[in-house]
């Protein structure tokens, strides 16, 4: 009964595939997440699935972000869904508007922790001199790994391609400068 009012989590989530790929999906999402067995689909999962939409997500994006992050699934989904909210209205200065937008864009920030987000937001704010423009941008800016991708890209960025950012200048409006460096930094 589970597997058949879910299937179409996992269906959506693995895209126009065979039978033995949908299975063998299905058997690594219930090795990640073993407790979203004791769920009960029509009351408890379906409705997480309601309220990713009802914020106005796609309903193949917001299977695909329970499907990859299964979390959402078992944890608390709508105090979740409000941290980022928040984060995005509060830290980053944007409209309930802009933050709704910012989520149906890059549905993947609800795999973040509010800390892991806040860190990448200080850096595009006081190392690039960025700010909310460049969140509205590009959104999956949120999403690079600071260490990894954003950090070293930037570095390549000032130091090789010449752009000279002045470090916590304080500029809060728009900066070429800063859009130039976050779209080198975040590709």
């Amino acid at each position: 009964m589970w597997l058949g009012a879910c299937g179409g989590v996992f269906a959506a989530a693995s895209g126009p595939r065979r039978g033995t790929d949908l299975q063998r999906n299905v058997r690594d999402f219930l090795c990640r997440c073993p407790e979203v067995l004791t769920r009960d689909a029509a009351s408890d999962l379906a409705p997480r699935l309601e309220l990713l939409c009802g914020v106005g997500l796609e309903v193949g994006a917001a299977r695909k972000l329970l499907f990859h992050d299964a979390s959402l699934l078992t944890g608390d989904l709508e105090p979740t869904l409000q941290l980022r909210l928040h984060f995005l209205t509060s830290d980053c200065d944007l409209s309930p508007d802009q933050a709704l937008q910012v989520l149906r864009s890059c549905p993947d920030l609800m795999s973040f922790k509010v800390a892991n987000l806040r860190r990448k937001w200080c850096f595009l704010k006081e190392r690039m001199s960025g700010g909310n423009e460049q969140v509205l941008e590009y959104p999956q800016f949120l999403t690079k790994n600071l260490l990894l991708q954003i950090g070293p890209r930037f570095a390549y960025a000032t130091e090789r391609l010449g752009l000279h950012l002045s470090s916590g200048s304080g500029r809060s409006g728009p900066c070429a400068e800063g859009t130039h460096a976050l779209q080198a930094a975040s590709r």
